[in-house]
Formats: structure tokens, sequence, C-alpha cells
């Protein structure tokens, strides 16, 4: 059977410390539950990738050559453009900037864009416009401020009936008078002869 130590007599199995030891050192029962244990993990992550990735769609591979913009990762805006000069394993791409500086970029923060050579015409104007129509200018409505302190009515010049102004929905609404028009009155919460008493 062999020489056991001290902790292998009193516990009946050799015990974890930091001396490395090899799987094919440890008992054949412990070896079998460590494979178990193993494909249980496997298929475990096996199971949470396909659950993560079952609406996931793979972008399309950029190739040697292709112009991008390259998205900045704090204000999130596709600003520097580049070229790509080098296409890894896992979606990551060597993206050469104007200034010569190379970074390395998943396909995520790359965006391809097409480039327009000096005195061409971009194929988006090259299509026919189709013709619109004018664009009208919005009436403006001149309206004195009121006097006292109710909401105004007018008339539509029908008799009986009487509108609100700058009430309700609809197109013979009102704007409301702007704050720069209004007649400023003080407040009258707190009196200037209630403090002197």
């Amino acid at each position: 059977m062999g020489i056991q130590s001290p902790a292998q007599l009193i516990f009946n199995r050799p015990i974890r410390d930091g001396l490395p030891a090899h799987r094919r050192s440890f008992a054949p029962e412990w070896q079998k539950e460590a494979r178990e244990i193993e494909q249980r993990q496997r298929k475990m992550l096996e199971k949470t990738t396909n659950y993560c990735n079952r609406d996931a769609k793979d972008l399309p591979e950029l190739t040697i050559g292709d112009h991008v913009l390259i998205q900045h990762p704090d204000s999130k805006r596709w600003t520097t453009p580049g070229v790509v000069v080098e296409t890894g394993p896992n979606r990551d791409y060597m993206v050469k900037t104007p200034s010569g500086r190379i970074f390395r970029r998943n396909r995520r923060m790359l965006r391809k864009r097409t480039v327009v050579m000096p005195g061409t015409i971009p194929p988006a104007e090259n299509e026919p416009v189709a013709a619109v129509e004018p664009i009208r200018p919005i009436p403006t409505i001149e309206r004195a401020a009121p006097t006292s302190t109710q909401p105004e009515k007018r008339t539509d010049g029908q008799p009986g009936q009487q509108v609100g102004v700058g009430r309700g929905r609809g197109r013979g609404r009102i704007p409301p008078i702007r704050q720069s028009t209004r007649i400023s009155v003080p407040s009258n919460r707190y009196p200037a002869e209630d403090w002197t008493k």
C-alpha cells in the first residue's frame, strides 16, 4: 500500500494543501466524480450560451481594406474614421486611423462606411427626387395683454357662443400668452402691514 502521511492516516484521504498534485494521484472514485462535475459544468455553460444567444444576430464580417467608423467608448458617437488592416479570430479587428494610430476593436464598435471620392456623386443623389410641397409659413396671432386676472373670453361671431382663450384642443386653439408679455401682479400672501404690528 505504501507509506501514508499522518494526515492520510487521520482523515483517510489526502488533504488539500499548497503542494500541486496531478489528478491521477487521487483515488479513482474522486477522479470519476471530478469528470462528472466537469461534464455537468460544460452542459450548463452550453445551455446558458444557447439561451443568451437565442436572439443574437451576427454582424457581417469586415475585410482588410474596409473603411469604417469607430465608436468612441465614452460619448458613444461614431466619429473616428479608419481602415481595417488586420482581422482577428474572435470578431476583433485592427483599425488604422488617419493619424497613424492602430486600435484593436470588437466588431460591435465598428460601422462600415462608404467612401465618396471628391468629384463623384453619391448613389443617393442619382435617384430622382420626388416633388416636395413648399412649406407654408405659420400664421402669427398678435394679442394684447389682459388687464384683469380673470381669463379672457372671446366670441367667434356666433351669438351666444363663447370660446376660452388658450383652452381645449382643436384647430381653433389660440396659443397661450408668453411669459414675457404677461403683466406681473405683486403677491398678497404676506402683506407688509402685518409685519409692522
